[in-house]
């Protein structure tokens, strides 16, 4: 099978991320087959499988990225698929390209779409209010119907597609909570979790609202409630200085200031070394199992928890 995998205008951290994990991982999976990914301008490193049939194809832009990405999605993708003729398009980015003459699937792994937002909540810059609270829905209203498959990160994304958009349910699929391709040789928990000591959930994200950031505050009153407050802390990587919604998320927070620890923007090696330090991760969504920086526990045997399930089972979990 010949695919095509369209990473363009893969920008966001969040979405090179998603790019750089799954990639190597689904070139890893499907070894027989050869797979074309068109990469995002600059530079962007894959841990690649030796035996893989991949073909990497980097991309040069010059000027206003809008521009490219309306050129991509319009004319020059298409071109390139009729060119190539593979037998299946997979666009990991937010959005996609229309009439690539094979079944296309989409990965669609930001919230633009999914997740209505008023406009106050997208930010402060017209550019932004149109690109993601106008430009965004329509572009997938008249999209959808071209696509094959819609890939999304829960089971809630799903439905507010099918009521918002009215996509078949047939058309959707949920990626499971993890990916867990290469286990690693270490225990599965290193350290013996008692109730001498606080179990430790680590919290690797921006204050994006896909986060789910929102659920920490109810999350800490439970734990509370139930008389678990001294058995659970987490570690959050909140940019209090340079992003007004992580302030308003802390100052939230500070009622609970003993079960919750912000470490601040964190670099690469930091994250790591963080991973070895706490007893499990605490998923800010589901898909990000698929992320670089997520996918460290796979081979360090570290926990994972979704943050997207209940509160109440969530702190369930911890008794």
């Amino acid at each position: 099978m010949r695919i095509v995998i369209n990473a363009v205008n893969t920008a966001s951290a969040g979405g090179r991320g998603v790019f750089t994990g799954l990639v190597p991982a689904l070139s890893a999976v499907a070894s027989g087959d050869e797979i074309t990914v068109l990469l995002p301008p600059g530079e962007c490193r894959l841990e690649m499988p030796h035996d893989t049939r991949s073909v990497l194809v980097p991309q040069v832009r010059k000027g206003p990225r809008a521009l490219w990405r309306l050129a991509d999605d319009f004319f020059r993708l298409p071109a390139i698929a009729r060119r190539l003729k593979p037998d299946v398009f997979f666009s990991i980015t937010d959005l996609a390209p229309s009439r690539v003459g094979c079944p296309h699937v989409l990965l669609l792994h930001n919230p633009w779409v999914t997740y209505r937002l008023a406009r106050r909540q997208i930010g402060r810059s017209l550019r932004d209010q149109f690109i993601y609270a106008t430009y965004y829905p329509a572009r997938f209203r008249w999209l959808w119907p071209s696509l094959t498959r819609v890939i999304v990160q829960t089971p809630v994304m799903a439905d507010r597609l099918r009521a918002s958009f009215g996509v078949p349910a047939e058309r959707l699929a949920v990626i499971p909570s993890g990916c867990l391709l290469r286990p690693g040789g270490a225990p599965l928990c290193r350290r013996r979790v008692t109730t001498a000591e606080p179990l430790r959930l680590f919290w690797p994200a921006r204050p994006y609202p896909h986060k789910n950031h929102e659920v920490l505050a109810p999350l800490c009153r439970e734990l509370v409630r139930r008389g678990l407050s001294d058995r659970v802390h987490f570690y959050l990587t909140l940019d209090a200085r340079a992003d007004r919604r992580g302030r308003r998320l802390l100052e939230g927070l500070r009622s609970n200031a003993s079960m919750v620890t912000n470490l601040g923007p964190l670099a690469t090696d930091e994250v790591e070394r963080w991973f070895d330090r706490t007893d499990a991760l605490f998923l800010p969504t589901l898909l990000e199992s698929f992320g670089m920086r997520v996918a460290t526990p796979a081979t360090t045997s570290i926990r994972r928890i979704p943050a997207t399930s209940a509160v109440a089972s969530a702190s369930s979990s911890c008794t």
